[in-house]
């Protein structure tokens, strides 16, 4: 599964190359559930390829949104996780 996801995320890392977005220049679902999905799994032992530098931008730009913080645990960080 690993493999997969990563094999994946190489080709998604091509596929948004100059956009602010997954899918354009607008936040949709696709970028939430990407960025929850990618949240989480740096936590489970599978973090982000940094050699994804499309990815990892879109990563830094979602994880700065104000919406991409409000909603957590105010103790998010002794608990060392996120969601």
């Amino acid at each position: 599964m690993k493999v997969s996801a990563q094999k994946w995320l190489k080709k998604l890392d091509g596929l948004i190359a100059g956009r602010d977005f997954v899918a354009g220049n607008q936040i949709r679902v696709a970028d939430i559930v990407l960025y929850c999905g990618l949240d989480f799994a740096k936590d489970v032992g599978q973090p982000l390829d940094l050699a994804n530098a499309n990815i990892a931008a879109w990563f830094k730009r979602m994880d700065t949104r104000s919406s991409a913080t409000s909603s957590l645990s105010p103790n998010w960080a002794g608990m060392k996780m996120r969601g």
